[in-house]
């Protein structure tokens, strides 16, 4: 059960307007970026959970920002999964031990 008696509406508001007001743009750019690179990377199902993962961060950022934890981990999670799912990381990986095992 949730103890609705430590929630007070006065603070949760004046916290979300100042803390809004001063990054709002942050939210709008993020969640449209993260929507568009969804969109782009539909073939890879790893990206499209980073990408979901980072669209629920940039939308609890703007739109709950007392849970600005919360969002920032969800962020933390998009960047290891978009990164280590990503074509471009496998290639370079690949590169990589082609590199290495050349040079043995």
């Amino acid at each position: 059960m949730v103890n609705i008696g430590f929630f007070n509406w006065q603070i949760f508001v004046a916290t979300y307007w100042t803390l809004a007001s001063k990054t709002y743009f942050i939210g709008v750019v993020g969640g449209l970026l993260h929507v568009w690179s969804y969109l782009i990377s539909l073939r890879y199902p790893g990206v499209l959970v980073g990408n979901l993962c980072g669209i629920v961060g940039y939308i609890l950022l703007f739109i709950l920002p007392n849970l600005f934890w919360i969002g920032l981990i969800f962020l933390i999670i998009s960047i290891r999964l978009v990164m280590h799912n990503s074509p471009r990381f496998a290639s370079h990986q690949q590169d990589n031990t082609m590199r290495h095992e050349g040079n043995a």
